[in-house]
């Protein structure tokens, strides 16, 4: 984002917010969501890079490394 458009997305993030506590989130939308996380992390993971970088924050936050599938299955 611009720096001058900050506000905007500020006020377009809270209404987000606001909306999801009001109404909740649909099961459907949820699915989409879990779907798209799981097939960004494996497109993610094909890249020698990301995966080093991926275990050393695991290693770091949890002090170990997860198996793909382990992750994929959270």
């Amino acid at each position: 984002m611009n720096p001058s458009q900050a506000e905007a997305v500020y006020k377009g993030i809270a209404a987000e917010i606001a909306a999801v506590r009001k109404e909740g989130i649909s099961e459907k939308i949820l699915n989409v969501t879990k779907e798209q996380m799981i097939s960004n992390f494996i497109i993610g993971s094909e890249s020698t890079l990301n995966r080093m970088t991926a275990a050393g924050s695991a290693m770091l936050l949890r002090g170990k490394v997860q198996e793909m599938e382990e992750v994929i299955e959270k």
